[in-house]
């Protein structure tokens, strides 16, 4: 291979790659781009990329508002009273009694939820549950389950999370029973 060269330089230019002698890529200047009419594929990439660009921010965008909804504004008047945790392992039961200080005519099950804290304020465990059938003036009660740290317990606050109103119709038939 060697030898070829040689031969090549000698003969005056490369031969293995038309060039002549003492061409250099990087020396030799490009020759303008003439683009004679509309590059198609140019125009197309950018529509692409600007529509993907699009949908990512719409989706980004969209997406926290599912997560992000606004509280129902009638849970301030759902007062919790009382309440004690009771602890074997890491399952954890909240007792405790709720109050509807509102005055709608309907009553409402009202979901609360209790967040377990260790001396540093740390999350260490949650509990849900539901009191039902709440009307406006009662008190209900509730029980709350689920997991805690035992071990690292020091203590906890429960609060209304959501409310599902429970309207009983009057007039309406009820269903027939149900025969075997």
């Amino acid at each position: 291979m060697i030898d070829m060269l040689r031969r090549q330089r000698k003969q005056g230019g490369n031969r293995l790659h038309g060039r002549p002698q003492g061409f250099s890529p990087i020396s030799t200047p490009l020759p303008p781009l003439q683009v004679d009419g509309y590059f198609p594929m140019r125009g197309w990439r950018t529509l692409v990329m600007l529509s993907v660009s699009l949908f990512l921010l719409l989706l980004a965008g969209c997406g926290g508002q599912q997560l992000a909804q606004q509280p129902d504004p009638r849970l301030v008047l759902f007062h919790v009273l009382s309440s004690r945790i009771i602890m074997l392992d890491t399952q954890a039961e909240v007792d405790g009694t709720v109050q509807n200080t509102g005055r709608d005519r309907y009553p409402f099950d009202v979901t609360l939820g209790a967040t377990f804290y260790n001396s540093s304020g740390n999350v260490i465990g949650q509990a849900q549950g539901t009191a039902e059938d709440v009307l406006p003036g009662m008190t209900r009660p509730f029980v709350l389950i689920g997991q805690v740290d035992s071990a690292r317990y020091s203590r906890m606050v429960v609060t209304p999370v959501s409310l599902r109103e429970r309207i009983h119709e009057k007039n309406l038939p009820s269903p027939p029973p149900v025969v075997p």
